[in-house]
Formats: structure tokens, C-alpha cells, sequence
């Protein structure tokens, strides 16, 4: 593993949304939103996490969401493996926010297995929100694996008033949500 030394340094638009800021401990340090207090600190590179090179990390902070390997860049896949943090929640959203900003048209899946709910500050984060609601102009599908009954039925409701294919699957039926995806092909042909 590098040492912090030999980590790039980034300054302030130019670091990239998933820097870590320097000198912090790991869950001050989060992922987070390219906020205006963030844009002027200096910032270093998270090692590599072992997803193919890209240089991201694989686990949010706080460990409540993994980003899955996917076979094609402009699918993004997460995997909830317990209660979701903010700094968790924004570092999916950072992610998120990139794909779209570098394929314009992405797909997405939602691994749930074993969703623990979120916390409040998660649930109100306002980048985290941002990031959805401009969502809706770039994800062409939306896949939800192993979701709470009433995530399912508000998946559906939004399947049907917004200009997204919404999809869910038990989560004993994981290998057919990425059989949907692969039959999909990428989201721009």
C-alpha cells in the first residue's frame, strides 16, 4: 500500500469528490459533497480499493454501503449491508453524482441485504437529496434487490410518474436483477 506521502495532492476544484481531506481520522474525513468549505482544503487521494485500479474506495467510511463491481462503467452497483450513515449516504452520492456527470445516462442497482434503515441526518442530507432529484434526468434504470416491503411499493409508485424503469427482485433472485441489466446493454448505445 502507498504510504500518505506518496498519495497525489489535489487543491481545490480539481480534487476529485472522492479526496479524502488530509490529517483527519476516517470518519471525519468522509466522502462527502463538493461543498464550498471543502473546495479551498487540501486534499489526497484514498488508496486504491482493490475495484479494478480505479483508485475509489470500495466501502463507504462508516462500512453501510459497498460499491459492487459492475461489468460496464456506467452501471453503478451498491450493496446496503447494514443502518446507512450520512457520511455513507454521501459518498454514494458523490459517486453517483460523478457517473452522471461522465456517462450522462447511467444504471443503477440496489443490492439491500441487509438494510438496518438510515439515520436521520442520512435521510435529510441536502447533497444526498441534490444528487436525487437530479437523478431522475440521468438514470435510465433503477434496480432494487432484497427492498423492504415499503420501499418496494413506493419503487413501483415512482416507476410509474417518472421517466425511470424501476425494477424490484427478491433477494433470493440477485443473479436475474443483473440479467436484466446485461440484457439492458449500456444506457448509451
Amino acid at each position: 500500500m502507498q504510504g500518505k506521502a506518496d498519495l497525489p495532492l489535489y487543491r481545490g476544484a480539481a480534487a476529485p469528490r472522492t479526496a479524502k481531506l488530509i490529517g483527519q481520522q476516517p470518519r471525519a474525513g468522509r466522502v462527502g459533497p463538493p461543498d464550498q468549505k471543502r473546495s479551498s482544503a487540501v486534499c489526497r487521494a484514498w488508496p486504491r480499493g482493490g475495484d479494478g485500479g480505479d483508485g475509489l474506495m470500495t466501502t463507504a467510511p462508516d462500512g453501510s454501503i459497498i460499491r459492487r463491481e459492475a461489468k460496464r462503467p456506467d452501471l453503478l452497483a451498491f450493496e446496503v449491508k447494514d443502518r446507512i450513515t450520512k457520511p455513507d449516504i454521501e459518498w454514494m452520492s458523490a459517486l453517483v453524482d460523478e457517473a452522471m456527470t461522465a456517462h450522462d445516462t447511467i444504471d443503477m442497482l440496489l443490492i439491500m441485504s441487509h438494510y438496518e434503515g438510515s439515520d436521520l441526518g442520512a435521510r435529510f442530507d441536502a447533497y444526498a437529496t441534490g444528487v436525487m432529484a437530479r437523478s431522475v434526468a440521468h438514470i435510465r434504470n433503477y434496480v432494487v434487490v432484497g427492498a423492504p416491503a415499503f420501499a418496494r411499493a413506493m419503487i413501483t409508485l415512482s416507476g410509474a410518474v417518472l421517466p425511470v424503469e424501476t425494477r424490484t427482485f427478491d433477494l433470493a433472485d440477485e443473479a436475474q436483477a443483473w440479467a436484466y441489466l446485461d440484457e439492458a446493454g449500456p444506457a448509451k448505445a
